[in-house]
């Protein structure tokens, strides 16, 4: 059976959380990197061998990775995402890999409706995919409604998702009550679910049975 649930190491390699160890394959390798001020150099070296699939956040414009700035909302921005999306998905594409595109409220991916439309248009590379990180797609300013906004980006991103990011447990009751019922409502069953090692137990059971929809 393959393996469900995988843990990023320290080297970035995102890993089966069970049996963990130095020699099981992985499922990806993730770079914490500016897609804008890194680009393609920067994944040619990215992945060992094994790994299939690179994953990088989508990166922004603006001079820092988690700057909000209205410059990568722009149709500037659009276009430079595609061109530099292209060109690391054809260098992830000599290696033998695919590429894989984080998105976050920063960037130029930033919301539901960017990442549907970056999947739909032809704007996305041949064979390239997005992560689901939901916590990365809520501003502060959405936490009040964050029960509507989180069914939403699950309902319309989970089934086009290359994996389920889930890079913490909130530390707020009422946030991760919401998070933990959305993702066991509405993840497909077959897939991948990266989150902390030690957050690991807590999914395996949220995952195990998915309430109805």
């Amino acid at each position: 059976m393959n393996p469900r649930f995988f843990a990023a190491n320290d080297a970035g390699a995102v890993v089966p959380a069970s049996p963990p160890g130095p020699d099981a394959p992985p499922l990806a390798t993730f770079r914490d990197i500016n897609l804008f001020q890194q680009g393609a150099p920067a994944l040619a070296a990215a992945a060992p061998p094994a790994a299939p699939a690179i994953i990088v956040w989508s990166g922004t414009p603006a001079d820092s990775l988690f700057e909000r700035s209205p410059l990568a909302w722009t149709s500037d921005a659009w276009q430079r995402l595609a061109s530099l999306s292209a060109e690391a998905a054809a260098a992830c594409a000599a290696a033998g890999r695919t590429l894989v595109l984080r998105p976050h409220t920063a960037h130029v991916l930033s919301d539901v409706q960017r990442c549907v439309r970056w999947l739909n248009e032809s704007a996305r590379p041949a064979g390239a995919g997005l992560v689901l990180d939901p916590l990365s797609l809520l501003t502060p300013d959405m936490l009040p409604a964050a029960e509507d906004h989180l069914r939403r980006i699950f309902e319309t991103l989970a089934g086009e998702a290359r994996a389920l990011w889930l890079a913490e447990i909130p530390q707020s009751p009422a946030l991760r009550d919401l998070l933990t019922a959305a993702a066991a409502r509405w993840t497909p069953p077959e897939l991948p679910v990266i989150a902390p090692l030690a957050d690991i137990p807590h999914w395996q059971r949220a995952l195990a049975a998915p309430a109805s929809r």
